[in-house]
């Protein structure tokens, strides 16, 4: 007990004297001392307004006007310039010989942080002398670091992309030495980040970040990570993006969990990723294995996800049940294929091997897929999507996609069979209108360009589409204007059938596509039980504008020539909204023809039907013959 008393006041000795020299030590003498020491140890200019030490129990050394030169070829004069900091010191452990800094608070700190174009960094400084390397120096440890009013500047020498963040105050818990910088939490609040380049800009606040860490903060020893209140907006290549997150955390297990809204739609997540030790340093793959429901969908990823070397590679399989196609937007567009440029440069910077599954799409107008299997396969900038499929009415359709982002190509082949004009009918709830009518389709075309709009007018191949015999409701007939014309027919022939359906032997559309221009020399064609069209003409897919002529023949009853009145019908107008018009040089012949019948007492209209129905042949066979000799 005696000896635990002189050790007391042996300590409190110490303990006052240490406490009068603090109180009547003039730090600021030292302040030059103080420049060169840091001078030394980076090898850059510092510069101290000044510093001041002041007395309590816990004594403050405060620092204001602070600034550290760039290096040599940064892009402005200073590193970091700082407004105040103090640093708070524990008295009892310099009896010791150790410096304790219970914590270290910044005000206003400016850091300019950027790589020149090897990817040096000016924080990699070069000391003027060497660190001493003598034992027995006071250890510093540092328990806390804090600051307000934060502003980071970060430029990539190599890419010129600028972030700038902004955080209105961030608290930093450490253990040990400071040297060692073993993190152990980080508690963020307010933040914005801006990042900008030539192609993209992307803006982020976030409310609240929290991330709690072991063991050296260069090793990533990250165990937790937290963001609550955060919205991202990406503008750039591609639709912009708007992503709002009232959560989103990730564990030392790679537990994930998010909630939140991306562009307006609630998404919600679950599931698990690697570590986030794994995932700050990105140098292996991990799995992705996932459970998220966004957009209208709800997804099951299988993945292998790989960033090594900065280049994302991904691999496996996802799974969607159901997905709702989102509708359009309210303003609608009158472009069928819009200028906006293709995301060439996104092929090139991943590697990708997935297999996506849905098993069923709901599309505008009640039209549903099932089935989808869409494999991708992207390598140095070359995407294949082959074979896809997916069911449709009763029936398949599969084909293969491939562009390649160095010619900037794309090349679409594909085919559908086994549905039927009344099971599309269905899906669209008409399904009293029409009954049967077998149909098939081809597409085969390739072409290249900036984007859709370059693409769609640069097409060449060919596309045929034909159904077969399928009866169907008078009021439901409208394929390439014959609804009007039917309307015509009944009121000349009247001897034409009146019943409620009107048997559709067949329909063929077929087109040979050149330069973005599709062309019809009598490719297209419908034949019912009382009429028959063929037309002929233009569909051009760079000015998206349509120009078809229209030949329809009466078939049966007086067989009045419709022929002579299909001379003064033609389609024309923008691809989205063609109308039906006049051919003002058909229109000349039309009345020549009923200028006859006048004269004739109807004699030649009867002649003339009767040639017709000679002549004519079966529109739907020369149709399909078409493309053959093209």
């Amino acid at each position: 007990m005696k000896i635990a008393k002189i050790a007391g006041i042996v300590v409190a000795v110490l303990v006052a004297v240490l406490v009068l020299f603090i109180a009547t030590f003039d730090i600021g003498k030292y302040k030059g001392v103080i420049q060169d020491q840091a001078k030394a140890a980076t090898g850059r200019e510092v510069v101290i307004g000044d510093i001041k030490m002041a007395f309590s129990l816990t004594p403050a050394v405060t620092l204001t006007n602070v600034t550290v030169a760039n290096a040599p070829w940064g892009s402005r004069p200073q590193m970091v310039v700082l407004k105040s900091a103090a640093a708070h010191l524990a008295l009892i452990p310099l009896l010791s010989g150790t410096v304790d800094i219970s914590s270290i608070t910044a005000e206003d700190p400016d850091l300019w942080l950027e790589t020149d174009r090897q990817g040096k960094g000016n924080w990699e400084f070069t000391s003027a002398a060497p660190a001493s390397t003598k034992s027995g120096g006071a250890a510093l440890n540092v328990g806390a670091l804090g600051a307000k009013g934060v502003k980071l500047n970060y430029k990539d020498g190599k890419t010129g992309q600028v972030t700038v963040v902004g955080i209105k105050s961030v608290d930093v818990a450490l253990e040990g030495p400071l040297s060692a910088m073993h993190i152990t939490k980080v508690d963020m609040a307010d933040a914005t980040i801006a990042m900008k380049d030539a192609k993209s800009a992307t803006n982020a606040t976030i409310g609240k970040f929290t991330m709690d860490a072991k063991g050296k903060i260069s090793d990533l020893g990250i165990t937790n990570i937290a963001v609550n209140d955060a919205k991202v907006n990406y503008k750039g290549e591609g639709a912009p993006v708007e992503a709002v997150f009232d959560k989103l955390s990730l564990d030392k297990d790679g537990k994930l969990e998010i909630a939140g809204k991306l562009n307006g739609e609630d998404i919600k997540g679950s599931g698990s990723l690697a570590p986030v030790a794994v995932l700050a340093a990105l140098n292996k793959p991990f799995p992705a294995k996932v459970s998220l429901e966004a957009m209208g969908l709800k997804a099951e990823t299988d993945l292998q996800v790989s960033v090594v070397d900065n280049r994302p590679r991904i691999k496996g399989t996802i799974a969607v049940a159901e997905y709702t196609l989102l509708s359009a937007s309210k303003e609608k567009s009158t472009q069928m294929f819009p200028p906006a440029p293709l995301p060439w440069d996104a092929l090139k910077g991943a590697d990708a091997d997935v297999k996506l599954s849905l098993g069923k799409v709901n599309m505008a107008g009640g039209m549903t897929a099932t089935n989808v299997v869409v494999p991708v396969n992207l390598a140095q900038g070359k995407l294949a999507v082959a074979p896809f499929s997916f069911g449709i009415a009763g029936g398949t359709v599969s084909g293969s996609l491939t562009a390649n982002a160095a010619d900037k190509s794309v090349v679409l082949t594909m085919d559908g069979k086994g549905f039927t004009a009344e099971g599309i009918a269905k899906e669209i709830k008409k399904g009293e209108q029409i009954a049967g009518g077998p149909m098939d389709i081809h597409l085969s075309v390739r072409g290249a360009g900036n984007s859709m709009h370059d693409v769609a007018a640069s097409l060449d191949g060919s596309f045929i589409a034909g159904m077969g015999e399928g009866r169907i409701r008078r009021g439901a007939l409208n394929v390439v204007g014959a609804d009007v014309l039917a309307q015509v027919a009944s009121a000349i022939n009247p001897i034409a059938g009146k019943s409620e359906y009107t048997v559709a032997k067949c329909a063929v559309v077929n087109l040979a596509i050149s330069n973005g221009v599709a062309t019809s020399t009598n490719g297209i064609a419908f034949v019912s039980d009382e009429l028959q069209v063929q037309s002929s003409g233009t569909i051009n897919l760079g000015t998206e504008r349509v120009d078809l002529s229209v030949s329809p023949q009466a078939r049966g009853g007086l067989g009045v020539g419709l022929g002579s009145l299909a001379q003064a019908v033609r389609i024309q107008g923008p691809l989205s909204s063609p109308g039906i018009g006049i051919d003002k040089a058909g229109a000349a012949k039309t009345l020549g023809v009923i200028g006859m019948a006048f004269a004739t007492g109807g004699g030649s209209i009867l002649a003339q039907g009767a040639k017709n129905r000679m002549e004519g042949g079966d529109p739907c066979q020369t149709a399909r013959a078409s493309t053959a000799k093209k």
